[in-house]
């Protein structure tokens, strides 16, 4: 069957809507991002609009593993008002371990990433991201120069440093990266947290793994 109508309509939604606004807001950090209810916000009168009609069917589900990361494919059939349609598959990662172990959202946090990504890549929606960049992976998890030697010099009480809350900071890295577009995302990820990473290696070598481990899967995953 041709889908001359839906590709029409799909066309039309695209012209129709080229930017989503970002609601979202990382308190921690201070910046914004698009949500999956500002991919849905900006597309569903478009769709309704043009006869389109979108389903969705959880194909796969893995997870959760050892650092709580729950992975689903799923697949989208977008449906036209003149019976035309097209399916397409899309992953989507979540995670929720804590410092009290592997919560039950994982799921529900994979299925909302699938959506959103589904929704902004296939109409082709504008974040107002940075533009894409080739980045390898190895960027995200090569290790830091070493310091040169130095002197060690007593510090004041005031200045002794911070124990890092390693469950903390694996959580609020793992929930940025899952609102990652891109791998230069991930990398800005990556160094906003270069500090922290490299005192809980200190404070924490037997979490080393798994704090490398997240950006080895967001360089996996994202474009």
């Amino acid at each position: 069957m041709s889908n001359t109508h839906l590709i029409a309509a799909i066309g039309k939604v695209m012209a129709g809507v080229g930017f989503v606004q970002k609601a979202g807001k990382n308190e921690f950090h201070g910046y914004k991002y698009a949500t999956e209810g500002d991919a849905i916000n900006a597309l569903r009168p478009h769709l309704i609009e043009n006869g389109l009609v979108i389903v969705s069917d959880v194909l796969d589900c893995k997870g959760p593993d050892e650092y709580g990361n729950t992975t689903v494919r799923v697949a989208y059939t977008i449906m036209h008002e003149s019976g035309e349609s097209m399916t397409c598959h899309f992953f989507g990662c979540g995670n929720d371990k804590n410092k009290n172990g592997i919560g039950d959202k994982g799921l529900y946090k994979a299925l909302t990433g699938a959506n959103k990504y589904f929704l902004l890549k296939t109409f082709q929606l504008e974040t107002g991201d940075d533009p894409e960049r080739d980045e390898n992976q190895a960027e995200f998890v090569a290790a830091p120069p070493k310091p040169k030697p130095t002197t060690p010099k007593p510090a004041a009480p005031t200045q002794a440093a911070q124990a890092i809350d390693i469950e903390q900071l694996i959580t609020q890295i793992a929930d940025e990266l899952e609102h990652c577009n891109s791998k230069t995302e991930a990398r800005q990820v990556w160094t906003r947290y270069q500090a922290e990473i490299n005192s809980a290696k200190l404070q924490n070598p037997s979490r080393e793994a798994e704090i490398t481990a997240l950006f080895t899967k967001a360089a996996k995953q994202l474009p």
